[in-house]
């Protein structure tokens, strides 16, 4: 449940920096992500369509669990941090959708941000790893007419959208991303 979900942030160690204490000097800390994010938006409607997702789930074998490290380097005085992950465990998350579904506009609109964006352990994505979709859609010419859908897709299978020949093979660190549901 995104309710039971946590950020984990770290800084950058600042070994020998120190400020006299004066009520007004601060050690400056840069802070980073640890965890990689996941949310779902949607893109245009089909022309003569509309489409209203009532559910949207991922399933897959992912590592839900693991040890992170900053590997501290003394003599370069830099940072390296690490994750090593647990054993992978089958899982199925499903971020909150409204009651009355989230209608896809005519511009790509963010549904699961928030609360309800997966926070995860950055690895590689899983070869079984699938978001599954269900849709109602809507002719609006006469007569009209609602069908409900169901589509699977292997979350390796979204390609990005600044270079339509490349996917995501690993969530990094640090980073959000955003897979995009076209219809």
């Amino acid at each position: 449940d995104s309710e039971d979900q946590y950020d984990l942030m770290y800084s950058d160690r600042v070994s020998g920096l120190t400020k006299a204490n004066n009520g007004n000097s601060h050690v400056a800390l840069t802070f980073h992500h640890a965890l990689a994010s996941i949310v779902f938006s949607t893109s245009e409607a089909a022309e003569g369509m509309s489409y209203k997702i009532t559910d949207l789930s991922i399933q897959g074998t992912i590592h839900p669990t693991g040890t992170f490290k900053q590997n501290y380097n003394e003599s370069t005085k830099t940072d390296s941090p690490k994750w090593t992950t647990s054993e992978s465990t089958t899982v199925n998350y499903s971020p909150e959708i409204p009651a009355a579904g989230i209608t896809v506009t005519t511009s790509p609109t963010i549904f699961t941000a928030g609360q309800s964006a997966l926070l995860l352990i950055p690895q590689s994505i899983p070869d079984d790893a699938q978001v599954t979709v269900q849709y109602e859609a809507t002719t609006e010419t006469a007569p009209i007419t609602t069908t409900e859908h169901t589509q699977v897709i292997k979350l390796k299978d979204f390609k990005l959208v600044d270079n339509a020949s490349n996917t995501i093979e690993t969530w990094e660190k640090g980073n959000r991303y955003i897979y995009r549901i076209s219809f």
